[in-house]
């Protein structure tokens, strides 16, 4: 007669030595999630340096459980979307953590992990038994609520209620000390340009609760920043609100940031108070707009609309995140810094006020300085940075459409070119008297224009900076690996993205491989054709050498992807081309 015990199997969290038997409904649950991990709780048995997004399960019956067949999914649509391997049982009273990283394989310390991620901006995630019906979920009928860095959400061990936990406990009883949360704040006003004087309201509708807000770009707190809110505050100047709502018991709101930008304001911009005469290696540091424009007769109405004919992205964040003595625009040459900011990007009705024709985002994520010469103050007090969108600030990408013509939606980071060669902040007077914005962009057009999908979307923006114009921008893809992926049907880790200037061991082996095919005369024409997108190949050097890029170099100012765990073929990319068409 057959055993009716199973060989253990050491995965945390289970027992494997007892018979399995069916489920009823309630004895199995999802306990506890987290879908912002910023690594603030360690994990039992996690694999050192990982913050992997988890899903607890936890079950409450009096006998063991098998789960093979069980599936977890992240869409109502898809209930079985993740299973369960065989061999998996769940001793009675225990606990089962299961990694959401997407990567759908068993780590270095036998953790599972599913085939898909957690949104921190709200989802939906759920158990479902074999027969494909639903055993416990978490937004049944709308999404679980926006999740924040680092706080799981779960069910209170007393009555089952969905709360927050400022304590997580994963593979352990949930904390008794979780909260429901202050519902939002709702603004009076939407964020967008303005030109008459506004009074805005801030409101909840959470009972009780204190609205604390601030005017500085620093986080609001419950009683040491800020001011709380008691009657409409006027507006009639650019304005960068940050708002939270509290409430003895319960857990705070997450930061709500708005921008009200005045195109008068714009126009007469001067050092803001408290701000830094000087930025590090730059003595002089230069807030103020050009009022022989901004002013003038010829040409202050159209620097006012013009304002309104792109779309705008403001930035906002702790001041000495950028302006400190380590911030992101003072310690320039640190290419690790990254300030914690919030970002919105909208597109302002040309007349209306308050009116967008593209309502856009909102999102919390890092904001790093980026270029090569253009970083020392001394050539250039203009710089580029990129948004990086992390799990650390809230929702670990973006899932927006930021681009016309493209299908990708989804990002793990955007670029913000400044513009340095043939520009006008440029130290050289040569390069400013071919001034454009539009050299590198060109590039990057030509070559979608010819079959390369992913050959880098891009258009035009304005900037702010805590409400201070930062000038127009070139807001593009960043052409790495996860571009890569999301354009040629790969996961972002099966493919490598290519830095020449900043290469990794992995990176150089992986490309010198696939030279070394190209480029052995007794290679068949097959064989290329697999490791090097040949086609793509002859794009690009048509586009740099049409264009005769003054910039191009063997070991930098171009970017590529492909190879990896895929053995995807190679495709090159037109990056820092602002010196072609001279």
């Amino acid at each position: 007669m057959p055993s009716p015990f199973r060989k253990p199997w050491f995965l945390p969290g289970l027992l494997l030595l007892i018979a399995t038997s069916s489920l009823p409904a309630a004895d199995i649950i999802l306990n506890e999630f987290m879908a912002s991990n910023g690594g603030g709780t360690p994990v039992p048995n996690q694999v050192p340096g990982t913050t992997d997004d988890w899903i607890e399960i936890h079950n409450r019956g009096t006998t063991t459980l098998s789960l093979a067949g069980w599936h977890l999914t992240d869409s109502a649509g898809n209930l079985n979307k993740w299973t369960f391997p065989p061999g998996i049982t769940l001793a009675m009273g225990d606990f089962l953590v299961v990694f959401a990283s997407g990567n759908n394989a068993l780590d270095a310390n036998g953790n599972l992990h599913t085939n898909f991620s957690l949104s921190a901006g709200g989802d939906y995630v759920a158990l479902v038994r074999p027969s494909l019906t639903v055993a416990s979920e978490f937004g049944p009928s709308t999404d679980y609520p926006s999740q924040q860095s680092d706080i799981s959400y779960g069910l209170h061990p007393s009555n089952l209620e969905p709360v927050y936990f400022q304590t997580p406990t994963p593979d352990a009883p949930n904390d008794a000390g979780g909260q429901l949360l202050v519902e939002d704040t709702q603004f009076s006003h939407k964020r967008g340009y303005y030109t008459s004087a506004i009074n805005l309201s801030l409101t909840t509708n959470t009972s009780g609760a204190t609205i604390r807000y601030t005017l500085d770009g620093t986080v609001p707190t419950q009683s040491t920043n800020g001011s709380t809110y008691s009657r409409a505050i006027p507006i009639n100047t650019t304005t960068v609100l940050r708002v939270r709502a509290f409430k003895r018991g319960l857990q705070a709101t997450k930061v709500d940031t708005q921008s009200y930008i005045f195109p008068t304001s714009v126009g007469s911009q001067t050092r803001p108070s408290g701000y830094p005469t000087g930025w590090g290696g730059e003595p002089t540091a230069d807030y103020n707009v050009d009022t022989q424009i901004t002013q003038s007769r010829q040409y202050a109405a159209r620097f006012r609309a013009g304002l309104r004919d792109i779309p705008t992205l403001s930035v906002t964040g702790e001041k000495d995140d950028f302006f400190g003595s380590d911030g992101i625009y003072v310690d320039t040459q640190d290419r690790n810094i990254e300030a914690a900011v919030s970002a919105e990007y909208f597109h302002p009705d040309p007349v209306t006020d308050g009116v967008n024709i593209e309502n856009g985002f909102q999102i919390d994520c890092g904001c790093k300085l980026q270029g090569g010469a253009s970083r020392t103050p001394s050539k250039a007090i203009k710089h580029s940075f990129s948004l990086r969108f992390r799990d650390l600030y809230g929702a670990g990408k973006l899932n927006y459409p930021v681009f016309d013509g493209t299908t990708v939606t989804t990002f793990d980071s955007i670029h913000l070119r400044a513009m340095y060669n043939n520009s006008w902040i440029h130290s050289n007077s040569g390069q400013r008297a071919r001034a454009t914005m539009i050299r590198d962009q060109w590039a990057r057009d030509c070559m979608i224009d010819m079959g390369n999908a992913d050959g880098g979307q891009g258009h035009f923006v304005h900037f702010y900076i805590n409400g201070i114009y930062w000038g127009v921008f070139n807001l593009h893809e960043r052409l790495e690996n996860d571009h890569y992926a999301a354009y040629n049907g790969y996961e972002d880790d099966e493919v490598l993205g290519l830095n020449p200037g900043r290469l990794t061991s992995e990176e150089t082996a992986s490309f010198n491989a696939m030279k070394a095919v190209v480029t052995n005369s007794r290679s068949p024409w097959s064989r290329i054709q697999t490791v090097l997108d040949v086609d793509n190949y002859i794009d690009f050097v048509i586009t740099e050498y049409f264009g005769r890029n003054a910039d191009l170099k063997s070991g930098d100012n171009w970017r590529a992807a492909g190879g990896g765990s895929a053995n995807a073929p190679w495709r090159f990319y037109c990056w820092d081309t602002e010196r072609i068409l001279e």
